[in-house]
């Protein structure tokens, strides 16, 4: 895989992690504030899709086959 894809991959993961930490902590404090457990749950949710998107960024170092690198 080349440098200039993992580079994007990189850049993409952190705006998406950094997203939903963002809001995760913004749901976090919305849920303790207001006792919503919607809110809650949207911060599990959030955290998930964080590791999600960094799971997805280090799956792109798998080498696939017939992919030259």
């Amino acid at each position: 895989m080349s440098l200039a894809l993992q580079k994007k991959r990189m850049v993409t993961m952190f705006v998406i992690t950094g997203l939903c930490l963002f809001f995760a902590i913004v749901a976090f404090v919305g849920s303790i504030k207001f006792q919503s457990n919607w809110l809650m749950a949207a911060f599990f949710m959030l955290l998930i899709a964080g590791f999600g998107a960094q799971i997805w960024f280090v799956l792109g170092f798998i080498k696939q086959p017939g992919r030259d690198e």
